[in-house]
């Protein structure tokens, strides 16, 4: 199997920032013996990562995406893996019903952000 890995984030190409998770997923990874054939770092760019999973996705078993799926208006991993696959991002209400507790045991609220983004549940990429 190979994999291929997408840190997401247009914080982590400037200079006070170091992209650590795919270390560590590599590692994990290798021993579980997947071949990790690609590690990049991309912004957070609509059409940019759209076109980096529909990349990784035609030459990768296992395409495995960090970053980039937080609240606010730049996080577009969702939205990119979307529409790489063709899929439509659908309101799952246990999902929503799941972060509010979460929130709630944290003593957080919600953002409006937060609660108005799709939240779908996990959909094979293929």
């Amino acid at each position: 199997m190979r994999a291929e890995l997408l840190a997401i984030g247009s914080e982590l190409l400037g200079p006070l920032r170091t992209e650590t998770n795919s270390l560590w997923l590599t590692e994990r990874l290798l021993d579980a013996g997947i071949e990790v054939v690609t590690r990049a770092t991309l912004a957070d760019d609509l059409s940019l990562l759209e076109s980096a999973f529909r990349g990784a996705l035609s030459r990768a078993d296992v395409v495995i995406a960090t970053g980039g799926l937080g609240p606010t208006a730049d996080d577009l991993t969702r939205e990119a893996a979307a529409a790489a696959t063709g899929r439509a991002l659908r309101r799952d209400p246990a999902i929503l019903e799941a972060l509010r507790e979460r929130f709630a045991r944290y003593s957080r609220t919600m953002s409006p952000r937060t609660r108005s983004r799709r939240t779908s549940s996990r959909v094979p990429m293929r």
